[in-house]
């Protein structure tokens, strides 16, 4: 959420900088997970790169031309724009500063990937969201087995004497995605030998559900109306009817635990950070925002919010330390 909401580049760089504190006070892993940090730190950097030049060719609106590219006029059928012409300061550092947003959010999921007990986590979803945390967690492992794929395949071309562009698509493509099939072919038939999905939450706790959900709904209509006491009952009762709704599906649901992991001191304290980390990025004040346009500028700087960008990293470091 702070990647969404904060949008000036020093914040971006001194987030970024406690992702990479974060990364590097974990033992290094030679393992296709550890890289996985820095396939997601190369893939946001090309991102970054494309929008730059996409944005580049676009019609500029700044003032400070830096350069020019050569202008042309697409087809009709494609809308008759008109493409290139000067480029701008204020657009380029618009972009890059967009850009860099892209690399904190996948360097911040690269790290998350890397170093957090997935199979933790899955086990400590309630049993009412099992089948939202099983979703995630295969989507969380996606990048890991594909990264794992891709060493396979090139293990065996460099065994064949394969070098240079040789190894790229599509020799190493067709091998992976056929590779990927096969183990999500494999992944759907244990869970249908092991049974899943054919057990289901009770009616009594789906129509609770659904009753909730659309109290909810009348609620935001209400208060649009301008009956605000009637939508703040109605949210209310709705709300009241979901955790009910949630709490009978956990009792009904079929889903054991051979033991459950016991919440630590320090796991509330990573929770207060990750909550802190919503607040900072709810009540971000005009420093935390940056707009290049019309004029590029230097962004502005609290060291207030600065400090608490930083140590927000401070729980995670503690638990890599204690590791």
């Amino acid at each position: 959420m702070f990647a969404f909401v904060v949008t000036n580049p020093l914040y971006i760089l001194l987030a970024l900088l406690a992702v990479a504190v974060v990364h590097l006070s974990f033992p290094r892993e030679e393992s296709a997970l550890g890289r996985a940090v820095r396939m997601f730190v190369i893939a946001g950097a090309v991102l970054l790169v494309i929008r730059v030049l996409f944005v580049a060719l676009l019609p500029n609106p700044g003032r400070t031309v830096l350069f020019t590219v050569p202008s042309f006029e697409t087809p009709s059928w494609l809308g008759g724009l008109d493409l290139g012409g000067g480029v701008s300061a204020e657009v380029v550092t618009q972009a890059v500063v967009e850009g860099s947003r892209f690399i904190l959010v996948l360097a911040a999921f690269g790290v998350f990937n890397a170093h957090a007990d997935l199979a933790g986590l899955v086990r400590s979803v309630p049993a009412a969201f099992r089948d939202v945390g099983l979703v995630v967690s295969i989507a969380v492992a996606f990048v890991p087995g594909m990264l794992r794929t891709v060493r396979d395949v090139r293990d065996a071309q460099r065994l064949r004497g394969e070098r240079g562009l040789r190894r790229l698509a599509p020799s190493l493509a067709v091998p992976v995605l056929g590779m990927s099939l096969e183990r999500a072919l494999l992944l759907a038939e244990s869970m249908d030998a092991r049974g899943y999905g054919y057990g289901g939450s009770s009616g009594a706790s789906r129509t609770s559900l659904w009753t909730g959900l659309v109290a909810m709904l009348a609620s935001v209509a209400t208060w649009i109306a301008g009956f605000d006491a009637a939508a703040a009952a109605l949210a209310i009762v709705g709300a009241a009817l979901i955790v009910i709704g949630y709490r009978n599906a956990s009792v009904s649901s079929p889903t054991t635990r051979l033991a459950g992991r016991p919440v630590t001191s320090f796991d509330v304290v990573v929770m207060l950070a990750s909550a802190a980390v919503v607040v900072l990025a709810s009540v971000a004040g005009p420093d935390a925002l940056y707009d290049a346009f019309p004029e590029v500028g230097a962004p502005p700087f609290a060291w207030r919010t600065a400090v608490l960008t930083f140590l927000l990293a401070l729980p995670a470091i503690a638990g890599a330390e204690s590791r």
